[in-house]
């Protein structure tokens, strides 16, 4: 049977990709409890960057503010300038032109000069295949619906066609923790 996988590809010049690295659009909006709350759905496409350094997907604070997300949290942060604390908001988001699409993703606040706007990271890459074809402009992203591709070294784990809260990345740190693991003891006690 046939693996349904979630593909998102783009074309581009060698130069292209050299002098500003992965670049796709995506779009991201409200997660279905606050369009549900307000009534309405409010989304946005901006330009977000492949970044294999980042932890966490980000957003940037302008992005926040203009589909007036509110912090579910605050979080620690190691960035280029150091330690600081950042906001963390739950969005939904699309690669546009594909069929992956995130639903109430954690994503904590970036500040940016330029026009990069979100960060795809390890807690997203870390469930994807990514290839980047360098030396022929291209790159693509795929993030198997049912189980990891047989050509991956030893991979037997298998993953929903939308991933779960809890198959994302563990969290950081020890409040994170502690809220995770009361979370899945209290979805225990409601299977049972």
């Amino acid at each position: 049977m046939p693996v349904p996988v979630s593909r998102y590809s783009r074309q581009t010049t060698l130069q292209e990709l050299y002098l500003q690295g992965p670049l796709i659009q995506v779009t991201v909006s409200l997660p279905e409890e606050v369009k549900k709350l307000r009534g309405r759905d409010e989304e946005i496409t901006i330009t977000a960057l492949i970044d294999t350094g980042a932890t966490d997907t980000c957003i940037s604070g302008t992005v926040a503010q203009k589909l007036g997300l509110v912090s579910i949290e605050r979080v620690q942060t190691l960035g280029v300038h150091g330690v600081g604390e950042s906001n963390r908001y739950s969005v939904n988001f699309t690669f546009t032109g594909s069929n992956i699409r995130l639903n109430d993703w954690p994503v904590t606040e970036f500040n940016t000069s330029g026009r990069i706007d979100m960060l795809i990271g390890r807690d997203v890459l870390s469930l994807s295949l990514f290839v980047y074809g360098g030396s022929y402009g291209a790159m693509g992203l795929e993030i198997p619906g049912v189980q990891i591709p047989d050509w991956v070294s030893g991979a037997t784990q298998e993953l929903p066609s939308v991933i779960p809260k809890q198959a994302r990345a563990p969290s950081r740190n020890r409040k994170e923790r502690r809220k995770a693991e009361k979370l899945a003891r209290r979805e225990q006690r409601k299977k049972r």
